[in-house]
């Protein structure tokens, strides 16, 4: 593990501003995610303080020739949340497989892509008492907020994009990695521990999306410590260094066709027998 400069961390850049109505977009899931669980006023907190904190200028390159695509902050979709990072605030959590047959169907935007996978959710803070439902749907409401908030980063309307499986591997590579940020994989390897995203989809979005940070290079797998302003260390970690699918990650591999479609399906067999 090593320190870092926030400034030198690969994962961000500068950060643009969010306009409201992307937040406002949300509202649009209210009746699938239902008005209470959805938690309007944390979305729209979310977003207003992306806004106070946005800067459009200070892409971090020197390089006069390259132009920067989408580095954006942070550049990977739903990595960070209010300065914090998602993934490593996960894995201090503990989850369980969703017990409940009908989960997937509380999952909103989220449901096509846990309809193929058993998923896990994160247990309530000590001394509450939550549903299943209701834990679902709050980790659906974080999804949709992760999604909708990359798309505004990188200048996209959720409102043409609110079904993102309709559209091309740039969008869908967004919504998948905000889907399997916030719906892990179920582990059957080691109980209550998180299953980040696997480093494949990442490298899937960063592909289909052309990401160009020009000077800046993006990982996908790091650890990194820094210093907050108040003093105190943070940590901050990025996703699973595998390809997916795997036991040990949450994520699909990139579309294989013909013969891959084979190893695909050795794969899952693999990782089935591993998970037993």
């Amino acid at each position: 593990m090593r320190s870092e400069n926030a400034a030198q961390r690969p994962h961000l850049a500068a950060l643009p501003k969010l306009g409201t109505l992307a937040w406002a977009a949300i509202l649009s899931y209210g009746p699938l995610l239902g008005a209470a669980e959805l938690g309007l006023s944390g979305a729209v907190e979310f977003g207003q303080s992306a806004a106070e904190g946005g800067q459009q200028n200070g892409l971090l390159t020197t390089n006069k020739v390259c132009r920067p695509r989408f580095c954006v902050n942070p550049i990977l979709p739903g990595l960070m949340r209010f300065g914090e990072n998602v993934i490593t605030a996960h894995k201090n959590m503990s989850w369980t497989c969703a017990e409940s047959s009908a989960a997937w169907g509380r999952t909103g935007i989220c449901e096509r892509i846990v309809a193929a996978y058993p998923f896990a959710v994160a247990q309530p803070a000590d001394g509450q008492t939550t549903t299943e439902e209701e834990l679902v749907m709050s980790q659906a409401r974080q999804a949709l907020t992760a999604y909708v908030a990359h798309l505004a980063g990188i200048g996209y309307d959720f409102w043409d994009y609110k079904e993102p499986w309709e559209h091309n591997e740039c969008i869908q590579s967004i919504w998948k990695l905000a889907c399997y940020t916030h719906f892990p994989r179920c582990n059957q390897i080691i109980a209550n521990r998180y299953l980040p995203p696997c480093a494949s989809s990442c490298h899937n979005y960063l592909q289909a999306c052309q990401v160009e940070c020009c000077d800046e290079g993006v990982q996908c797998s790091f650890t990194y410590r820094h210093e907050r302003p108040d003093g105190t260390m943070a940590v901050e970690t990025g996703y699973a260094d595998h390809s997916g699918p795997s036991p040990l990650c949450t994520g699909h591999a990139a579309p294989m066709q013909g013969a891959g479609l084979a190893a695909l399906a050795s794969l899952f067999s693999m990782a089935a027998a591993l998970a037993s």
